[in-house]
């Protein structure tokens, strides 16, 4: 497999100059903190109802930003105080998790 390969050119006096070069495989941690986001949430699990609520990640309590495990502080806009939230990340994944602010 060949990773995702960036180029970064800066232009200097009509001169053109390799600036930066950074490789990732494609796997793209994505941050949290700061973003504003819409969390699924389980209502009732026998019926299968859920609901959507919006919110900012606020703050990282433990782990790393967008890696698995990591646990973060998220205020639900109708809250007021954050909720622990320790899935985000899995959540994206399943599609439980959307960005607002992109």
């Amino acid at each position: 497999m060949i990773p995702y390969v960036h180029y970064k050119f800066k232009l200097c006096k009509a001169n053109l100059f390799l600036h930066d070069y950074s490789s990732r495989k494609n796997s793209g941690s994505v941050k949290f903190v700061g973003r504003r986001i819409s969390h699924e949430w389980v209502i009732d699990e026998q019926k299968g109802l859920t609901e959507w609520y919006p919110g900012t990640v606020v703050s990282l309590l433990s782990g790393k930003d967008g890696e698995p495990g990591a646990v973060y502080e998220v205020l639900y806009d109708d809250d007021e105080e954050p909720y622990e939230v320790d899935h985000l990340t899995e959540d994206l994944k399943s599609s439980s998790v959307k960005f607002l602010d992109i």
